[in-house]
């Protein structure tokens, strides 16, 4: 288990690089780790509009899990919403070490490699390759994903 970082506070902040293993594992920045978050869920997603993967930390997929006991099954647009961030998300652990596993698809659709950066965005934090995707904001995939956070309130 590491330490507790006294400097964390919940924020992602600045950039780190990083190596994808043989079976899709990263290691989290240790700056940005506590024995808390260790034992915790995280919720990992590529997001084709900024061409990465976004990783929610514990206290993010705790929010998107009150979200989305909030939605009315008889609310079809937020009913949408859950179902394209669910078919596009992974929940993921952080093990002793630090790592997270990540799944072949979402490796593949953010074009990781092996070399990897992180860079914080104080709430979340976002794994790109060395060759990240041109970022999409126009696709129908993309107008769903942002209108699925958008219904979310993310």
């Amino acid at each position: 288990m590491s330490t507790p970082n006294p400097h964390h506070h919940g924020l992602f902040t600045g950039l780190h690089h990083g190596k994808v293993d043989e079976k899709n594992r990263v290691t989290i920045p240790a700056a940005w780790r506590s024995d808390e978050l260790e034992s915790q869920s995280y919720l990992a997603i590529f997001h084709p509009a900024v061409g990465s993967v976004i990783v929610f930390p514990p206290a993010m997929v705790a929010r998107i899990a009150e979200a989305a006991r909030q939605v009315a099954i008889s609310d079809p647009a937020k009913v949408d919403a859950m179902t394209t961030l669910g078919e596009n998300s992974i929940e993921v652990s952080c093990d002793r070490t630090g790592r997270i596993t990540l799944n072949d698809r979402i490796v593949t659709q953010a074009n990781l490699g092996r070399e990897v950066i992180f860079s914080g965005a104080f709430t979340t934090f976002h794994i790109r390759g060395q060759n990240p995707p041109r970022p999409d904001r126009d696709s129908p995939q993309t107008r769903a994903i942002l209108e699925a956070l958008r219904q979310l309130g993310l």
